[in-house]
């Protein structure tokens, strides 16, 4: 890209040189030069030393059915007991990203394939798996090398080697949760500007993409509250379909209560269909059961009140599913010439009434019967236009304090206070996904993980 500056300085006079002063796995030259100044006038000759090793190319690599940052750990000895700030001495060893030289006649592209491999044991065969964040010198003050940097989306099942480099290199590599290398990357705590640059350019693009996660792939995360027993707030990604053995599933409606249509998009739509019963061989619709429950428990007037909550069958869902019943709530009211409207209060009141409404329909039921599972997905982010990271904010805080309640109460009377002991929110897209476990990761030490699970998973 030109630059729009017509007055910028131009000419250089190479006085003497290039003069090889070292010849070895890199080179240094040195030279003696003026150039053009700011106020267009030449230079006083100097010499300079140019340091020279080629090119490189450098790559973060990302899973995103995992959620793991991928890179590597090994000694450096520029590093070693080099101060940076007041607190900080290298050790020897850095964090840093899979890199190496680009070899004569090669492709960028190849290289990364070739380094990546070598240092990680992933294989990227895709070059649009891999993208290209910027081409830069790595110190222009007097180094020749320009470093591309990617990162490169992986899976474990382009894990084809052992990696850990090649002849005489040493090399550890790391598996890194995404948000605690996230809480790393803020705390200052890597020091390679590959990585660095890599890091907050993953950050970026998980904020501003919402891909949409395959079913089936990705592994559910659960926390259980501090100081319970089984008291877990949890998070299933993917499409609601992908999970098994969740007693209740929440489908939000507007005050109307009616449910989206077949062929709809959302989660109304999905319920609706794959609770219907179905001809024989066919995928026709026979039976429309849950809807038809539900228009005749909302009764003849077609109205309820904003975060009303009424509880139909599951339907074929308790076959296909193990679902025990559909929890309706109206999360999204509906107003004439405004359309569909989400409040922030009536999402708070809609998890309650379906926490509340889940444990009160318990009390008449015996523990083999009881709902003990919910999965919630978030409320009004559809037609409703809610703002994603509000709601997802909105949705954890009552989960928390409802589960708190309930720990409290138990606490007292020293008995459980309801069947329901684990609340799930669905995370259709990984943006979703992000910004759950981001906020349940910082609850203040109210939660503490558990393993990544997937039992019940797949449909």
């Amino acid at each position: 890209m030109s630059d729009d500056r017509v007055d910028r300085p131009s000419k250089v006079e190479l006085i003497e040189g290039p003069t090889r002063r070292f010849d070895g796995f890199f080179r240094i030259d040195e030279y003696v030069v003026s150039y053009e100044k700011f106020d267009h006038t030449m230079s006083t000759p100097e010499k300079l030393l140019v340091f020279d090793r080629g090119h490189a190319v450098a790559a973060l690599l990302y899973d995103p059915i995992l959620r793991q940052v991928i890179f590597v750990d090994q000694f450096r000895l520029p590093t070693y007991h080099r101060t940076i700030g007041a607190d900080h001495k290298g050790t020897g060893w850095i964090y840093e990203t899979a890199a190496g030289v680009i070899k004569e006649g090669e492709r960028p592209f190849e290289t990364l394939q070739r380094e990546v491999a070598e240092e990680t044991g992933y294989v990227i065969n895709d070059a649009k798996n891999a993208h290209h964040i910027a081409s830069y010198y790595s110190s222009p003050g007097g180094s020749t090398e320009m470093i591309h940097l990617y990162l490169a989306e992986v899976s474990v099942l382009d894990r084809k080697g052992k990696g850990k480099g090649v002849e005489d290199e040493d090399i550890d590599i790391i598996e890194l949760d995404v948000l605690e290398f996230f809480k790393r990357l803020d705390a200052r705590h890597y020091t390679d500007p590959k990585l660095l640059l890599a890091g907050y350019f993953l950050k970026d693009y998980l904020a501003r993409s919402a891909r949409r996660i395959e079913d089936g792939n990705a592994p559910a995360t659960r926390y259980r509250l501090k100081g319970s027993q089984d008291l877990v707030i949890g998070i299933k990604p993917g499409n609601m379909l992908s999970w098994r053995d969740v007693d209740v599933w929440v489908n939000s409606e507007n005050t109307d209560m009616e449910m989206d249509q077949f062929f709809g998009r959302g989660v109304s739509a999905m319920i609706r269909y794959n609770g219907a019963k179905k001809y024989p061989g066919t995928s026709r619709v026979q039976y429309d059961t849950i809807a038809d429950e539900l228009k005749r428990k909302r009764g003849r007037h077609g109205y309820v009140a904003p975060a009303t909550v009424i509880d139909t069958t599951s339907g074929e869902l308790a076959t296909t599913h193990n679902v025990k019943r559909i929890f309706h709530v109206a999360s999204v009211e509906g107003a004439i010439g405004a359309g569909l409207i989400s409040e922030p209060l009536i999402i708070e009141k809609s998890v309650d009434n379906v926490l509340i409404a889940i444990d009160r329909a318990n009390d008449r039921l015996d523990e083999r019967k009881a709902y003990k599972s919910v999965l919630i997905p978030m409320l009004g982010t559809g037609n409703g236009g809610a703002k994603l990271t509000d709601i997802v904010q909105l949705v954890v805080q009552r989960a928390i304090e409802y589960m708190q309640t309930k720990q409290e109460r138990e606490s007292r009377s020293g008995r459980p206070a309801g069947w329901l002991r684990e609340i799930h929110l669905s995370a259709f897209d990984d943006r979703t996904d992000m910004l759950l476990r981001r906020i349940l990761e910082d609850t203040g030490g109210r939660l503490e993980r558990l393993d990544a699970m997937s039992e019940g998973q797949g449909a």
